[in-house]
């Protein structure tokens, strides 16, 4: 007499298939997200001033007229924070620092 084939290498090429489409449904979407960014994304209200500078490319001198900080001392506080100190609304501290970050859309790396 023989035994009934055992379910495990049925359900282990079950899991293996079920892995390599999540896997590629993944690297699609993330291939998707990466080739159709236009890089114009928005600067928020909880980043902090060298935040900004990192990634959008905004001068320490331009941040530092708009949040009040003086020249080689970036806060670590929040966009939002600082802005709060400041007794200006926040909605008017980000537009101004969205300006200037779209301004130097094309600097950097």
């Amino acid at each position: 007499m023989t035994s009934p084939p055992s379910a495990t290498p049925l359900t282990l090429r079950l899991i293996f298939w079920v892995s390599l489409a999540l896997g590629l449904a993944f690297a699609a979407d993330a291939a998707w997200r990466i080739l159709n960014d236009d890089g114009r994304r928005p600067v928020e209200d909880w980043m902090s001033p060298r935040h900004v500078m990192a990634v959008f490319h905004v001068p320490e001198t331009d941040l530092g007229r708009i949040l009040g900080f003086p020249p080689g001392a970036p806060p670590f506080a929040s966009i939002r924070d600082l802005a709060q100190a400041q007794g200006r609304s926040v909605a008017e501290v980000m537009a101004e620092i969205q300006a200037a970050a779209d301004a130097h859309a094309g600097d950097g790396p």
